[in-house]
């Protein structure tokens, strides 16, 4: 990966028993938010029916980015290899 782009996840180790996260959050440069559900395959593309909102407003893609970021200094969300 580039070395601006940063990939997170949350490890089963985090988490509560039962806990799941689906959701996939992807924020460029703070002006940009996607959130939705769909995988990056080729059923989440063309066979389950999935849902998604992009953002093009800078405040909330910046306030997006400031809460993972929280969450990764606490120690919930780990930089992916």
């Amino acid at each position: 990966m580039p070395d601006r782009v940063s990939q997170w996840s949350w490890p089963i180790g985090n988490r509560e028993p039962g806990a799941a996260l689906h959701a996939k959050i992807i924020v460029v440069d703070r002006h940009v938010a996607l959130i939705g559900s769909a995988n990056l395959t080729g059923y989440g593309f063309e066979k389950n029916l999935e849902c998604g909102i992009l953002l093009r407003d800078p405040t909330q893609a910046s306030a997006i980015a400031r809460h993972l970021e929280s969450l990764r200094e606490l120690g919930i969300l780990l930089t992916s290899p």
